[in-house]
């Protein structure tokens, strides 16, 4: 760790000491005088996070609650819970859109969903401030109606830029993949923004078919730390480069110590900035790596994002990841970009997974064909199976756009565990 980042940790957590009750009791019974102590502070949970945040407790807050933003968590991974989002937060965003470029002649539309989850507001607020002509569409379970209103925008005032949640995204671009008199408006797209989701490699060159001229960016964080990450110019997909406010560790999910470069691990970041709840150790929760390499920006760390911790069904002796099951479900072009749900239920006390499938060209032969593709790459699954460690396992094609979204964001819950 470089001095002067070591600094703004020792200063960040002076002022916790001071300003916060929650880090007062904890971080006094620390010394911080190096790398290694700074490691030794348990982490900052989303339980302790919700058990001393309004409106249970105010512990967690460096001043009163005001000049600031109540919205919620997405809930694709646990129960929503409320967030305080500080006005000063917002100051910070501008490099959310550092590899778009956006300024005064891009004219943007916000899809993402309105409401609590906040994205949209924020969103909405960083785009005024760059200047841009922002068309606040909002969206989630976009009809046909909704979808042809979208490109009718996009043509009617030369709308250059898509922002959303990928789900959101993918919608529009198969809607307009599937009728093809739509696809005269696509190159006018050439920036398009998302965040809430991972693009699988399938999804992000399906957005480049549909949209070919467009440049695909994202940003990491969290509802509680706001921005931890963003894309330059040169990166994309799942890789980024950490804000300077944002001090990133990629630590062992069994010890929570620090891991060296390079090495796979849970990522937890330490907000630098004196916010109104300001995050130290906080888990993300998420899965990645980061590098010390440099970038042509200039930039010195990679991190790359590697998932949701909680991105893996276990079920008996079957384990396997959402990134598997959709690089399965992606090798059929009958099925992309592709779009589906895992269901775990136990009626009779042994685990049945269905996995739901949208499609709008399915035959019996595709069905016995991805199954098969199944059983071959993950084989866990025909050996639970014949051993009765699993009752069922079975496909469950449905049509495109019926899998709910969850209303708040628009977002997929890929994993519906229903076992009691």
């Amino acid at each position: 760790m470089e001095n002067n980042e070591f600094r703004k940790i020792k200063d960040i957590v002076k002022f916790c000491k001071i300003k916060v009750p929650y880090y007062h009791n904890l971080l006094n019974r620390f010394e911080l005088n190096s790398v290694p102590d700074f490691g030794k502070i348990p982490l900052l949970t989303n339980k302790i996070y919700c058990n001393n945040t309004p409106p249970v407790s105010n512990s967690l807050l460096s001043r009163k609650a005001s000049g600031c933003f109540v919205f919620s968590s997405g809930g694709t991974t646990s129960e929503p819970r409320y967030i305080l989002r500080d006005f000063a937060d917002f100051d910070y965003q501008i490099q959310d859109y550092e590899g778009l470029n956006l300024g005064p002649n891009d004219t943007v539309i916000n899809l993402f969903m309105p409401g609590l989850w906040g994205i949209f507001t924020s969103a909405n607020i960083t785009l005024m401030r760059l200047g841009c002509r922002i068309i606040p569409f909002g969206g989630t379970n976009l009809t046909e109606k909704d979808k042809h209103k979208i490109i009718d925008l996009i043509g009617q005032f030369k709308a250059n830029t898509l922002l959303g949640v990928p789900s959101t995204i993918l919608a529009v671009a198969r809607y307009i993949f599937l009728n093809s008199h739509y696809r005269a408006i696509c190159p006018l797209v050439n920036k398009i923004f998302t965040l809430g989701e991972g693009i699988h490699p399938s999804s992000f060159r399906f957005m480049r078919q549909v949209f070919p001229n467009a440049v695909i960016k994202s940003k990491y964080g969290t509802m509680e730390s706001a921005g931890i990450a963003y894309q330059c110019r040169y990166l994309n997909r799942n890789y980024y480069h950490p804000f300077h406010n944002r001090f990133v560790e990629i630590v062992d999910i069994n010890s929570n110590q620090s891991l060296p470069s390079g090495k796979k691990g849970l990522i937890v970041v330490t907000t630098l900035n004196p916010r109104l709840v300001p995050l130290i150790r906080f888990s993300t929760g998420d899965i990645g790596w980061l590098f010390k390499k440099s970038c042509p920006c200039g930039e010195k760390q990679i991190l790359k994002i590697g998932g949701r911790s909680q991105d893996m069904v276990i079920s008996a002796s079957v384990h396997f990841s959402l990134d598997r099951i959709e690089s399965i479900i992606s090798s059929f072009s009958e099925l992309n970009p592709p779009v589906f749900q895992i269901e775990i239920t136990n009626p009779r006390g042994i685990d049945e997974i269905t996995l739901h499938i949208e499609g709008s060209k399915v035959t019996r032969q595709l069905k016995k064909e991805v199954l098969k593709k199944l059983y071959q790459e993950i084989t866990d699954i025909p050996e639970a199976l014949f051993s009765g460690k699993i009752l069922r396992f079975e496909i469950d094609f449905v049509a495109i756009g019926s899998i709910s979204r969850i209303p708040s964001t628009g977002k997929i819950k890929k994993i519906i565990d229903l076992r009691k």
